[in-house]
């Protein structure tokens, strides 16, 4: 059930694509009540904020569940329960059709994620696309978002294939089933073992506050989704990312490829140098840290926003299980807070859990 060893290949779209915007609402507010959190000497104590403060591992173990098993016909891992029409990637060829219950249980999965990096839940149903179909289709001969007819089976009609050359979608993953494609997404950022930075795209692509619909589909082995819609809005606490403050399931989180980031939303918190912001991780089991900052070279080079910051991962994993098994303490500073214009030093613990002792 909870595989992360094998390759993923994803990556977020560099060409600027059609979404559509709705503007429901006007722009989100800061509604993050810092009131509430302990404060001492400029102490923001992410902890202590209302979203995150009374989960306990049994609430997000239930919460995995529901959201796992939130469709009717997907079974994760029998192939023929993903799909309404069968794919075929031989003669005579079919791109396939997954159910709506498959589209539904990536979303589901989606949902579960953007809850527990502290951002709203999508707004729109998720829903399968001939477009993406064929898109996914066509990738399982050549993998990536760019193609050319080179690619192309000999035997294939080439308007056949034209169908899904074009690229049109955010996140792509090869070697996954639908709802565990969603997990992988999440667990990119920095490659522990060859120490590089990879991409961040189809996390922010699954977990941005304002990102309201995005339709799936799936052929094969490759794992497609387009966002379709987006709606102004923020998380409402301040920040989201992931791994987030509170009680986190270790088998979501694979500490060989999955970069830790913190994103500031809402306007609470202000940066004006990536190069100002140290990041100290310590473990608390063993009192052992380290420190990030962008000198070192542990502090993700491509966040030259204001609004977050990406650090390497701890690599004090228990290896036999290939999962973290402690607690760590993470203190963020270079920050300061707009509403006074003082230094901010944000700290919050990431508490690892098993899912396997309450499921």
């Amino acid at each position: 059930m909870y595989n992360l060893t094998k390759k993923l290949i994803a990556f977020i779209l560099c060409a600027v694509q059609l979404t559509a915007v709705v503007y429901l609402y006007p722009k989100a507010a800061d509604v993050s009540d810092f009131s509430q959190l302990t404060q001492d000497k400029k102490v923001y104590k992410l902890n202590n904020l209302p979203t995150f403060r009374n989960r306990t591992d049994e609430d997000i173990a239930q919460k995995y569940a529901y959201y796992e098993n939130i469709s009717k016909t997907y079974i994760d891992g029998e192939v023929l329960s993903y799909y309404h029409r069968l794919p075929s990637l031989e003669m005579p060829y079919s791109e396939g059709s997954i159910t709506t219950d498959t589209a539904r249980t990536m979303q589901g999965m989606t949902d579960f994620y953007r809850w527990l990096s502290g951002s709203p839940q999508l707004l729109e149903d998720s829903m399968p696309a001939d477009y993406l179909q064929h898109q996914a289709f066509d990738r399982n001969f050549c993998f990536d978002h760019y193609l050319s007819g080179l690619e192309k089976p000999a035997d294939m009609a080439d308007a056949f294939w034209e169908k899904g050359v074009e690229c049109q979608h955010h996140v792509l993953a090869c070697g996954y089933t639908p709802q565990g494609s969603i997990t992988a997404y999440m667990n990119e950022g920095y490659d522990l073992e060859t120490g590089e930075w990879t991409t961040l795209g189809p996390r922010y692509s699954l977990i941005t506050p304002d990102i309201s619909r995005i339709d799936f589909g799936f052929c094969g082995e490759v794992s497609i989704g387009h966002i379709t819609q987006r709606t102004v809005r923020s998380s409402g606490n301040g920040f989201y990312g992931y791994p987030a403050p509170g009680n986190m399931p270790s088998e979501l989180v694979d500490p060989k490829q999955c970069e830790w980031e913190l994103i500031m939303d809402g306007g609470q918190f202000s940066l004006a140098d990536i190069s100002d912001v140290v990041v100290r991780v310590t473990n608390l089991t063993t009192d052992i840290g380290y420190t990030c900052t962008v000198a070192n070279g542990r502090i993700d080079p491509k966040n030259t926003t204001t609004g977050s910051v990406g650090f390497c991962q701890p690599g004090d994993y228990a290896e036999e299980l290939g999962m973290y098994t402690d607690n760590y303490k993470v203190e963020i500073s270079g920050y300061k807070d707009t509403r006074t214009g003082s230094a901010a030093k944000i700290v919050y613990t990431v508490n690892f859990f098993s899912l396997s002792d309450y499921m």
